[in-house]
Parts: C-alpha cells; structure tokens; sequence
C-alpha cells in the first residue's frame, strides 16, 4: 500500500511533532507499504506562520523539518509541495482567480471550500469573523492561490502514485484543509490527526475534521464505553478534569481565569433577584469550518445575545441577567465584542462583565440559578456543578444532553423561566473522562504542557545547528531592512 503523510509546518506548531510520530510509528510496523513524506519547506513565502513573507521563518521551518526527518529510521521519500507541483496546476490556480479574484466563504473549487479554508487562516490571525477589515490583495489572496496548487498537486499525487491512505494534520486551515480536500475528491481514506492533550497523546478523525461535533462525539463516548475502568474509577477520573479547571489549573487548553480573583463578585448583582448566568463564546475559530456550527435561532451570537437583553428587559425584569464576555476575547477589538460590553445598563437588570475583568467565573457559577451558553466549555462545567444549563448554539456537547436545547426561539423564555432539572451529572463526565485521559499515547512525540516545546525521541525540535543558526540570524536582517524601507 502506497500512503502518504503530509505535513505543512515546521515551525509554530505541535504538527511538526505529531506527524514525524506518524511516520515513525508507520515505519515501525516493517510492511511492504510504501511511505510519502510532503512539506512545504519553503514552497511558498506565505502561510498561517508567515504572513509576512519574513525569510527568516522560512528557513527556520525548512530546517526544523529537515532536522526532524534526521531522527527518521526506516527507508521513505521525502517531498516537497513544489517537487509535486506541475505547471498545469499553477496554469490552472492562475485562470481560476483571474475569474474568481475576491475570497468569500461561498468561493469553491471543485468540492474544495477553498473560500472557507482561506478565512480560517484570516480569521485565526486578525480574530476579523465578520471579515470587516479584510484586503483582498493581501497575503490572503497569496494563500488562496497557493492553497488550490496544493490541492491540484495532492490531487495529482495520488493518482500518479496509487495512495490508499493518507495522514494530514488538523484539516480546517489553508493547506491543510487543500489536503483533505484532495483526499476526499479522489475517494482516498483520510485520517486527520489532533493532539488530543498535552502529555503526547494524539487522535485520529477518519475522513473528519477535528472540529466536527459529531466525530468527536463518537471518539468521547466510544473512549468512555470501551474502557475497561469502572463506573466509579471513570467518574474519579472524569472528576479531575473539573477540578483542576476550578483550580486554574491547564488541562486541554490555556488557562483563561489566571487574571480572575477568586470568589469576587461585583457588589451591583447582589439586589436579591434570582441571577442567570451567560456565558458567550470566543468562536471566532468556527467561523469558517462549514455549516455544523450554524446557530439554529440567529445570524449569529451577537444577535442571540441581543435578544436575551431585550427579552430580560421588558418581561424578565424579575431576574438578573449578567453576561460573562469570554477572556479569550480580551484583546479582541472588533464590534462584534465591543458592541456586547456597550450593553451593560442597557436595563436595569442587565449586567456585562467583560473579558479581562477580575469576576471569579466559578463565584458566578455558584450564583447562577441557571447558565446560559453558546457552545463554550463552561456549559459542562455548569451541568458538573449542579446547575440547569441551556445551551443557544452549536457547541460539542449540543448532542450530548448535557444542556437543554429549545425547540426554537419562543421555547427559550419558558425554559429560562420554568423549574429545570440538572441534566445527568454522567453526560459532562464523560467528556471529563476523555479530556484527562483520551488519545492514543505517542511513542516519540511529547509535550508537557499546551504551549511548551515539543519533543521528539527526546530532543527539542526547536533548536538549530550552528550554521542554520548563522543562516536565520541573517535572513533576520535582511527582512528586517527590508521591513524599514517599505
């Protein structure tokens, strides 16, 4: 069997590690396969990365690449995206946005949302969802032309060399998602791979994004099925994943209640009124991944947050609303987060916390009669601690039965002002459960924490040799000139 296992990055990200551990790992199995390593190793000047076109990041993510295939046993090819490009294909991207200039999320080639996989990488560096500020001929429109290359060229790949199976890192950005893409337009089985949490533990989602609700769904549940643990040990288990989030403590991901001084509450919400609790979202990383993450009521959450104001205002006057901006969004100027802090006093009984204010998220917790969420973590972690949580957007645990779900807009008065049951405390467990224990443990790849260096068979993959160190020093300069004389 002919596989191939591609990898973009050298730099900036935990990929590098993961996928030189599946490739590892594949050569470790001593068959007849026949194995194809891909980068970009200088290819192209723009991506996620290197927006600026900067030589130096260039070179340090050809040579991390080059250096951890040295630590490589077992016979491969190793590729690079312009060894398997051909005129054709850049002849083609070329006409393709002479016709098609301006990037928009309805913008396809072929069954690749290449419109979508472009904004994604747009989104994640300038947190613009609403694509306000967006230039047209910026590096976004460099990205765009070189993510459908890649998706000719892999396209081209496996056909020419008969691949049965494919690796690809992540799938929702840029080239990556051109990969994925590519893969599902020739029928052939792709596994994108995730870091499942810190500590070298990976997954894998087959023909998937690892944004999809439901093929996480069935990795969570299908972990906490088949595991040979008890009930009880499963829940101990589950049970530290809460208790170290209340802690401050990293789990999955960064820590967002560092800033926060625990157990402080802001005197004003202390009137006697019954207190609910939303918490919204920073989603702006769904902005761009298709329609799974689609709000079922509103355009979007800001317009759902709007309505929750107007609705407590005129005819839930007799409860508190207080709405916790998400700290993840505490740099974030757009509209779209300043417009909900202007909501503060729009009524009386409207409270908005903002993202970098020192408000215990856990004092509000315990203050809330019910929490209200968009699909933000915090809705298990409301449904752990014993409160009725509803949930108002898409969010991975919508079809979990963690959060009541209204039936539709109408529905959510009632059930905001209606007695509710906690929903099963089991159902946020088991996310729990995944979250301290899930993924497949790397046998090369580590990394302790979420934001530390990444390892491979115990050696730092950000570190350089001499001469590659001389080499990026140098191409820091010049794009350092370079950046003062524009």
């Amino acid at each position: 069997m002919n596989v191939l296992i591609v990898s973009i990055y050298g730099v900036g990200s935990y990929s590098k590690g993961i996928m030189a551990e599946v490739l590892q790992t594949e050569l470790d199995k001593k068959n007849s396969n026949n194995y194809f390593y891909v980068s970009c190793s200088k290819s192209f000047d723009t991506c996620y990365f290197n927006k600026d076109k900067e030589m130096h990041r260039c070179d340090s993510c050809r040579y991390s690449i080059q250096n951890t295939l040295e630590l490589i046993d077992g016979d491969f090819t190793n590729l690079k995206i312009s060894d398997i490009a051909a005129e054709e294909d850049i002849k083609t991207a070329t006409e393709f946005f002479q016709d098609n200039p301006a990037i928009s999320k309805g913008l396809f080639f072929e069954n690749y949302d290449l419109g979508e996989a472009t904004l994604s990488t747009y989104i994640s560096l300038t947190r613009d969802k609403e694509l306000n500020f967006i230039d047209q001929n910026s590096y976004v429109a460099k990205i765009a032309y070189n993510c459908l290359i890649t998706y000719l060229s892999i396209k081209r790949f496996i056909k020419n060399n008969a691949i049965e199976l494919i690796y690809n890192f992540n799938g929702r950005q840029d080239y990556l998602r051109a990969v994925f893409r590519a893969a599902q337009s020739m029928g052939v089985k792709c596994l994108n791979v995730e870091r499942a949490r810190p500590g070298g533990f990976i997954e894998f989602y087959e023909n998937a994004l690892p944004f999809s609700i439901l093929a996480k769904k069935k990795l969570i549940d299908d972990f906490w099925n088949e595991s040979p643990d008890s009930i009880q040990v499963k829940e101990d288990i589950a049970s530290e994943f809460f208790e170290k989030k209340r802690g401050g403590l990293e789990t999955i991901t960064r820590v967002y209640t560092k800033s926060q001084e625990k157990n402080y509450l802001p005197a004003e919400i202390r009137n006697g009124k019954p207190n609910i609790v939303l918490f919204n979202s920073s989603d702006d990383e769904h902005a761009a991944v298709g329609d799974e993450y689609k709000n079922s009521y509103w355009e979007n959450q800001n317009e759902g947050i709007l309505y929750l104001v107007n609705l407590f205002g005129t005819e839930l006057r007799n409860y508190n609303l207080i709405i916790r901006m998400h700290p993840n969004l505490s740099n974030v100027k757009h509209d779209y987060t300043t417009s909900v802090l202007e909501l503060d006093r729009k009524f009386e009984n409207i409270f908005v916390i903002g993202p970098d204010d020192k408000v215990d998220t856990y004092a509000l917790i315990d203050i809330s009669e019910k929490i209200i969420t968009f699909g933000s973590t915090v809705g298990l972690e409301g449904t752990y601690w014993g409160k009725p949580v509803i949930l108002l957007g898409k969010g991975r645990y919508y079809y979990s039965d963690v959060a009541y779900v209204p039936d539709n807009v109408a529905h959510i008065k009632s059930l905001i002002s209606s007695p509710l049951k906690v929903k099963d405390k089991v159902n946020s467990l088991i996310f729990g459960y995944y979250y301290t224990k899930g993924g497949v443990k790397a046998s090369y790849y580590f990394q302790k924490g979420v934001f530390t260096e990444v390892y491979f068979k115990n050696r730092n993959l950000s570190k350089f040799k001499p001469y590659q160190k001389l080499h990026i020093y140098s191409g820091k300069l010049i794009d350092s000139i370079k950046s003062k004389m524009k």
